[in-house]
């Protein structure tokens, strides 16, 4: 009976606070080791071919994908279509664990004070790693 209660008692502060239930049972595990990794922001003209062809064909649409060769593991992430220039991916975080990299992007639009040009573009990121077969996380 007191489980009970005490189950009642968080969900009506999570109810009252509007905090997100599924966060608090889900919630990320910090003990894992996290460690620095090494990466390049990766300009068009230094990503491999094969690669940005894929990219080309996926940019219209939101995308994240990998690409490796011999020596490193490219990530490439993309916001689709926007209505405008001034769009800016930044990387907020990137670190690795025993299983996987992750990455943390920020993804803003342009400032108020921003002169922009009126036509599409399609905003996206490729990271450069050391090559690996660990899982990649984009949050």
């Amino acid at each position: 009976m007191k489980k009970l209660y005490v189950v009642c008692a968080l969900f009506a502060v999570c109810m009252l606070t509007g905090c997100d239930m599924d966060k608090m049972i889900h919630k990320k595990d910090d003990t894992v080791e996290k460690k620095d990794i090494e990466y390049t922001v990766v300009e068009d003209a230094d990503v491999p071919p094969e690669f940005l062809e894929i990219i080309n064909e996926k940019k219209e649409d939101k995308f994240q994908t990998t690409f490796s060769d011999k020596e490193f593991l490219y990530i490439g992430v993309g916001y689709g279509q926007q209505p405008t220039s001034g769009y800016c991916i930044s990387v907020e975080d990137i670190w690795q664990t025993d299983d996987s990299i992750d990455v943390t992007l920020g993804f803003d639009g342009p400032d108020s004070n921003e002169q922009i040009i009126e036509e599409f573009t399609y905003p996206y990121i490729v990271l450069k790693v050391e090559n690996t077969e660990k899982q990649v996380n984009i949050y």
